[in-house]
């Protein structure tokens, strides 16, 4: 999850630039600069691009890591969080509550940091899992 939180926060920085410096071309004004950098730079980029990629993290660390499940499983979570983080992705983008303004902005992140809290939850069960299997087959 943190490795993809990183490439999130990444994407996010080049994806903003590119929005920034397109609407300051477009526009000749340094106006929309600060509303683009404000809206995609703080408060939806980082949660939806760090938040996504960390769910997708999350899979591919499952997808991956040796855990004693089946590969059927680990293949069924992997595309089970790609889907989640592509159904959230679409809901950031859709016109949904863009009427609100930024309020709709923000509501909008609402379910992406609540799905990045739940499968950190989840990892993190997983990851204690792992660590009494290992110690449990070291002690046999």
């Amino acid at each position: 999850m943190v490795l993809g939180a990183i490439v999130g926060i990444a994407f996010n920085g080049a994806e903003g630039l590119a929005f920034s410096f397109a609407e300051l071309v477009r526009s000749a004004s340094l106006e929309p600069l600060w509303s683009d950098l404000l809206v995609r730079g703080l408060l939806t980029g980082l949660v939806t691009h760090a938040g996504l990629t960390a769910i997708v993290g999350a899979g591919i660390g499952y997808l991956f890591a040796p855990q004693g499940r089946s590969r059927l499983r680990q293949i069924g979570v992997f595309a089970a969080l790609l889907s989640v983080a592509v159904a959230l992705h679409a809901l950031i983008d859709s016109p949904l509550l863009d009427d609100w303004g930024i309020g709709g902005v923000v509501v909008k992140e609402v379910p992406v940091a609540v799905a990045v809290w739940f499968v950190g939850g989840r990892s993190r069960s997983e990851h204690v899992r792992i660590q009494r299997l290992r110690r449990d087959s070291t002690r046999n």
